[in-house]
Order: structure tokens, then sequence, then C-alpha cells
């Protein structure tokens, strides 16, 4: 889910290289929102390590874009969870 560390930038990448990671990524996303709706208390914990740590390392001065990125990243996609648990 999260960009390989040799890379620069996204807008580095090479367009094939950046679809192929996109749908990926995509696919992980619809495999995590299976993990959400079997397993609700294991799918936020997880999400909740992932983004308080994120955070921990941005507060401290460690982090780096990428850990940041997909910190959004997974933070939307349960938030979009969310929405389909309680807009349903």
């Amino acid at each position: 889910m999260r960009y390989d560390d040799e890379l620069v930038s996204p807008e580095a990448e090479d367009s094939e290289e950046e679809a192929e990671f996109h749908d990926l990524r995509k696919r992980l996303l619809g495999f995590q929102e299976s993990v959400a709706a079997s397993d609700p208390d294991l799918y936020s914990q997880a999400i909740q390590n992932l983004v308080s740590g994120a955070l921990r390392s941005l507060n401290s001065g460690t982090s780096n874009w990428r850990d940041m990125e997909v910190a959004l990243v997974e933070m939307n996609a349960f938030a979009d969870c969310l929405k389909g648990i309680l807009c349903a």
C-alpha cells in the first residue's frame, strides 16, 4: 500500500508503474473492506495503530511523506467504510 522507498515523488514515477500501483492498492483496499465486514474491531484497531504511528513519527520529526500518504489513504478508506455502515 505504501510507495517504494526509492521513489522521490509519485509524479516522477513511470505512468505504467503508477497505474499498476494504483490497481494493486485498489485491490488491497477491496480486501480490507472484506476484513472490515468480517471483523470490524480488528480493522478499526489496525487503522488506529497505523494512523497513530504515522502521527507519532510526524510529531517526533522522523516521518516521511510515504508514511503520511498511506495513513491518509487508510483514513479515507476507513471513512468510506463508516459511510457504508452509517448510510446504508
